[in-house]
Order: structure tokens, then C-alpha cells, then sequence
């Protein structure tokens, strides 16, 4: 797809959160969403593209949505919807990738990216057919400009990418899942046999 082309349909769903500079006359373009949001409408999704699912532990990824309701004051998240954690929607996505589009589906696990960032994304580069830097893996505070192209509303989900110099993970020596309420635990629990089975597709660093 023509950068161009991209811009606008992004520019059209999202005109606050969206900056033409990030897309035009870039080589690579890279889009990030959540597959829930989708709502199992796949034709809607451009074609051309290379498809990557980013996969974290249901435990670390229900903790944060519960980190994020209870800061909800600064959030604006003051609920919880069992079926927004995405692992069913992932699933569903990642088997129209691979059968309906007949693409080999990238995965890669969160942890291992925070654990080997530099092997991670070498062996990403590689499928890609893109160039590594190390500036992928370490960053200054330059970056903090990036902050600029989203509205206050996402700050705080975004907090900890506008903070670090690196890929960290967030939630490593922190207390665990024990104090939060049922439904959370239940939710982790529809969760984990998803995130298994994507978990054996997932993208191994270079020995």
C-alpha cells in the first residue's frame, strides 16, 4: 500500500491521534492495533502487509488492564470487560492470517523481547528483509517528542514507553495477581490456553 494511501485511512479513523509525518516518505511502515477492536471484521484490514502478533503472558497482560482501572481517575477506565483482554480475538485473527491470507503469522513472545531484545529483533529484521540498528533495542530521550502525537487520554497507558530507554518489563519483582478480584483470575484463566497454543508459533532469537 502507497504511504500516502495509509495516511489518509488513518488520518480518516483517527484525525486526533494521527500525524501525517509518521507514514510519508518512510520506507517501513509499522501500525499498531488490538484485534478486539476489529470486531471480526477482517476485510476491513489493508492489504499488503506483513502480519505480527505480539503476545504477553495473560497474567502480566490482565494485571495491567487491572493497574489501569484501578488509576482510573487518570485513565478513564473505570471497568472491566472480560472479552477486551483479546486473546479469543487474536486467535481468530491469527487463524485468518495464516489460512485465509496464507501468510505466515510472526509472533513474537513479550518476555523474550524484553529478555533478548537485540536477538528478538535481529531475527525480526531478518524475516522482514529489514535492516537492524541498535537504536531499535536503546533509545534516548529524544523519542519523548513521539509523546506529542497522542492526546492527554492515552498518556497514562502509554506512560511507561514515554519513560524508559529501553524494552523493560514493567511488572518484573512487582506484587503479584493474588489481590486482585475473581473475575480478573477468571479471565486469565479463559485466556491461558490461547496464549499457549500462539506461544508455539512464537519467534526464536538466533543461537
Amino acid at each position: 500500500m502507497h504511504a500516502e494511501t495509509l495516511a489518509n485511512l488513518y488520518y480518516n479513523l483517527f484525525p486526533s491521534e494521527f500525524s501525517y509525518f509518521l507514514v510519508l516518505g518512510k520506507q517501513y511502515i509499522f501500525a499498531k492495533d488490538a484485534a478486539y477492536q476489529l470486531g471480526g471484521r477482517f476485510d476491513a484490514i489493508p492489504e499488503g502487509f506483513q502480519h505480527t502478533f505480539l503476545i504477553r503472558n495473560p497474567s502480566k497482560t490482565v494485571r495491567s488492564l487491572y493497574n489501569i482501572i484501578l488509576n482510573g481517575e487518570e485513565t478513564g477506565w473505570t471497568y472491566f470487560d472480560a472479552s477486551e483482554v483479546g486473546f479469543k480475538q487474536l486467535m481468530e485473527l491469527f487463524k485468518h492470517v495464516t489460512t485465509t491470507l496464507c501468510q505466515e503469522a510472526i509472533v513474537i513472545d513479550a518476555d523474550d523481547l524484553f529478555k533478548n531484545s537485540a536477538g528478538i529483533l535481529k531475527k525480526y529484521c531478518q524475516k522482514i528483509g529489514m535492516e537492524y540498528k541498535d537504536s531499535m533495542i536503546q533509545w534516548d530521550d529524544s523519542s519523548k517528542s513521539f509523546q506529542q502525537n497522542f492526546t492527554k487520554m492515552w498518556h497514562p497507558w502509554l506512560k511507561n514507553a514515554f519513560t524508559t530507554k529501553k524494552f523493560e518489563d514493567t511488572l518484573q519483582g512487582k506484587k503479584q495477581d493474588k489481590d486482585m478480584p475473581e473475575v480478573f483470575h477468571e479471565a486469565i484463566k479463559e485466556s491461558m490456553h490461547i496464549y499457549y497454543e500462539l506461544y508455539k508459533y512464537k519467534l526464536e532469537a538466533n543461537a
